[in-house]
């Protein structure tokens, strides 16, 4: 056929060698794509992991700030609110 030619398992038949080095430079990249989409992803996932425990954190501190002032001003109110019974188990009552 005047040229070198392989086997090809992805589609089982022969090819010229052209068509296989193509072929195989083709999965190649299809592979390599799929790596970069899933690193995006779970760079994604991790920054979504990150701005919850941002917001988390500020909510509670910001919770807390709020107990404690209702403490201050009435502690009656703040022992009987859930939110400021959680608050105070997780980090204490205020002096």
């Amino acid at each position: 056929m005047g040229e070198p030619w392989v086997y090809s398992q992805i589609d089982r038949r022969f090819r010229n060698e052209a068509e296989a080095k193509a072929e195989r430079l083709a999965a190649y990249e299809a592979t390599l794509a799929e790596s970069r989409a899933a690193q995006a992803a779970e760079q994604a996932i991790a920054q979504r992991q990150r701005d919850y425990d941002r917001n988390a954190a500020r909510v509670a501190t910001l919770s807390q700030d709020a107990c404690v002032e209702l403490f201050r001003t009435d502690q009656i109110a703040a022992m009987t609110n859930s939110v400021c019974v959680a608050s105070f188990i997780s980090f204490g009552l205020p002096e």
